[in-house]
C-alpha cells in the first residue's frame, strides 16, 4: 500500500514518494507501517507542530513515522519554513484477517468476490467509524461518515476508502465551485462504501466499484431538499443538471495531472425514490456509461 499526504499549493512535500496539492488528506496504513515524509526543496526544512502520536517537536527535510498499534484516526499537522501548514490524518486500519464469519465485530462485511488481484482485490483493512469519529474531516470539504454503507447495525461500523477517491471527490469540488456561482461547501454521497454483504442485498453488480472504496454516487445539494439542484437554471430538475459535473470529471480523465485518479463515470436519471446522480470512481481505467 502507497499511503498519500496532502501539501498546501506551493509546497513540496513527498509523503512516501507521492505528492497531492491539498492542505488535508488522510494515510491509510496498518498497524507498523513506516511513513517517510520529506520535502523536495533541499534548503526547507519540515517542523512537527500538533500530533496526537506523542512525537516530541521536530525540524528536518526528512521526517520518518510509524504507524501506531491500536486502530485510529491520528492527525499530524507539520509546517514549513514559510510557515505553511499541512495536516496529515493517520489512519490505522483493522486488517481483513479479522473478518470471521463474513463479520467484524458483529458487523456483516460479507464475502469478498475474486477476481483481478490489481483492480478487484480484496481491501487490506478497514477504517473502524465509531459515533465519536464518524464527523471527523478527512478532507477539507469530506468527513468519514458520509461514506458509510447504508446497511443497518450498531458502532462500531466498517468501511473501505481510498484517498485518491476522497482527492479526486476534492478537485471535482474545487472545479465546480469556479465554474458555479453558487458554491458548494461538499456534494451529497447518496452512496459510498457498501459491504458486500450490502451489495448482495441490493442486488448490484457483483464487482462494483463500492465494494473496493473507490466510488460514489453524488450530486450537488446546496439547499438541503435531498434532490439534485438546478444547476443549468432552466428551472427543471433532470439528468442536464449534471452536465457540468460531467464535463469536470471528462476534463480531468483527460488530463495527465490527474493520471492517477482515473476512472468511471456515468449518470443515472431520477425515479420514485431519488433524484439524477451520477457515479464517479478510481479504477485505474477509463469507463464510461
Amino acid at each position: 500500500m502507497l499511503p498519500v499526504a496532502a501539501v498546501l499549493p506551493g509546497q513540496s512535500i513527498l509523503v512516501n514518494g507521492q505528492k497531492v496539492d491539498l492542505p488535508m488528506v488522510p494515510v491509510m496504513v496498518l498497524t507498523g507501517e513506516g511513513i517517510g515524509i520529506s520535502d523536495l526543496e533541499e534548503s526547507d526544512t519540515l517542523g512537527i507542530i500538533e500530533n496526537s502520536l506523542g512525537i516530541e517537536t521536530a525540524m528536518d527535510k526528512d521526517i520518518k513515522l510509524k504507524a501506531p498499534k491500536r486502530q485510529g484516526i491520528y492527525p499530524v499537522t507539520f509546517m514549513d519554513k514559510d510557515k505553511k501548514k499541512t495536516t496529515i490524518s493517520i489512519v490505522v486500519l483493522v486488517p481483513s484477517s479479522k473478518i470471521k464469519d463474513g463479520k467484524i465485530n458483529n458487523y456483516k462485511i460479507g464475502t469478498y468476490p475474486e477476481r483481478n488481484k490489481k483492480t478487484y482485490g480484496k481491501p487490506v483493512g478497514f477504517i473502524e467509524v465509531t459515533e465519536e469519529n464518524r464527523d471527523v474531516l478527512l478532507t477539507p470539504h469530506f468527513r468519514l461518515g458520509q461514506f458509510l454503507c447504508k446497511q443497518e447495525g450498531s458502532y462500531p461500523r466498517y468501511l473501505v476508502l481510498k484517498s485518491s477517491l476522497l482527492i479526486k471527490l476534492e478537485k471535482i469540488l474545487e472545479k465546480y465551485n469556479i465554474a458555479s456561482s453558487e458554491k458548494a461547501k461538499t456534494f451529497f454521497i447518496m452512496s459510498g462504501y457498501r459491504t458486500p454483504y450490502y451489495n448482495l442485498a441490493i442486488k448490484n453488480v457483483k464487482f462494483s466499484r463500492h465494494i473496493y472504496g473507490d466510488a460514489v454516487d453524488f450530486y450537488v445539494d446546496n439547499n438541503n431538499d435531498g434532490y439534485t439542484d438546478d444547476l443549468n437554471g432552466d428551472g427543471k430538475i433532470d439528468k442536464k443538471d449534471l452536465d457540468v459535473l460531467k464535463k469536470i470529471i471528462e476534463e480531468m480523465d483527460s488530463n495527465g495531472t490527474y493520471k492517477r485518479l482515473i476512472g468511471g463515470m456515468g449518470t443515472y436519471r431520477a425515479n420514485s425514490r431519488h433524484g439524477p446522480f451520477i457515479h464517479v470512481d478510481t479504477r485505474g481505467y477509463k469507463a464510461r456509461w
